[in-house]
C-alpha cells in the first residue's frame, strides 16, 4: 500500500513537501504532508488541536527553523495586575511631585502669578523636576518587570531584529521606542502632556513582545 497523508490522501508530492510522523499515531494514518499539517492547525477551531494530534493526543513534533517561543500569559502574573493600570501610577506620581513643591513653597504655589500652571516658572520647573524622577522610578519597575521577560527569550538575534523593525503584525516597534523616549525627556520641559503619554505608553510594551515573539514562532514554521 503507498504511504499518504491523512488529510489530503496524495503521496509525497514534491521534496520540499514530504510525509512526516509528526505524533504517536501508527499505521497509513501517522503520515502528513508538513503543508497539510500546518493548514490544518491554522483552521481548527479547537485550541488544544493546533499543539496536539486530535487522533492519538499527543503533541507535534514539527521540524522547525529555529525553537519556538514560549508566550507569557501576563494576566496570571501578580506584578501585572499593578503595573497594567498606568492610571494609578499617574494619580501617585503627581501626588508625589506636588507634595514636596507644595512643602517647600507653601503658599507662593497658589499665589499669583500661578507659577504651577506654566512651564517656563520656577515652581513649575521643581514640580518638572519631581515628577522626572518618579517617573524614572516607575519605568525602573516596568524596566525590571520586562527584563524577566526578555530573559527567557530563545532567539536573541531574531527578537531584536523585529525590535528594530517599523512594522511587525501591525505593530510599530520603533515608532513606539522613539515616542517614548521623546515623551520621557520632554518631562521637565513640561509635565502635560508627555509625562502622561510616557506612563500610558509604558504597559504597551507587553503587547509588543508578545507580537514579536508570535511572529518568530510563525516564522520558525514557516
Amino acid at each position: 500500500m503507498d504511504i499518504v497523508c491523512r488529510f489530503c490522501l496524495e503521496p509525497k508530492l514534491i521534496d520540499t513537501d514530504p510525509l512526516i510522523t509528526p505524533c504517536k499515531c501508527a499505521g497509513s494514518v501517522k503520515y502528513v504532508h508538513i503543508q497539510c499539517i500546518k493548514s490544518w492547525r491554522a483552521a481548527t477551531q479547537n485550541p488544544d488541536f493546533i499543539k496536539m494530534c486530535q487522533l492519538c493526543l499527543t503533541d507535534y513534533k514539527l521540524p522547525l527553523k529555529h525553537p519556538l517561543e514560549e508566550i507569557p500569559d501576563t494576566q496570571c502574573d501578580s506584578p501585572w495586575f499593578f503595573l497594567s493600570r498606568p492610571s494609578v501610577f499617574i494619580c501617585l506620581i503627581h501626588y508625589l511631585s506636588f507634595g514636596p513643591v507644595a512643602s517647600l513653597l507653601g503658599k507662593k504655589i497658589i499665589d499669583p502669578p500661578y507659577g504651577y500652571l506654566f512651564p517656563t516658572l520656577p515652581i513649575a520647573h521643581i514640580m518638572n523636576v519631581f515628577y522626572l524622577g518618579c517617573s524614572t522610578l516607575a519605568f525602573s519597575l516596568y524596566f525590571a518587570y520586562y527584563l524577566s521577560l526578555i530573559k527567557r527569550v530563545k532567539n536573541r538575534r531574531l527578537y531584536a531584529y523585529h525590535l528594530m523593525s517599523m512594522n511587525v503584525n501591525n505593530i510599530y516597534p520603533v515608532a513606539y521606542i522613539s515616542g517614548l523616549f521623546v515623551s520621557y525627556s520632554m518631562i521637565y520641559v513640561c509635565i502635560y502632556p508627555f509625562g502622561f503619554l510616557f506612563l500610558l505608553g509604558l504597559p504597551r510594551y507587553a503587547h509588543i513582545h508578545k507580537q514579536i515573539l508570535y511572529t518568530i514562532n510563525q516564522e520558525a514554521e514557516a
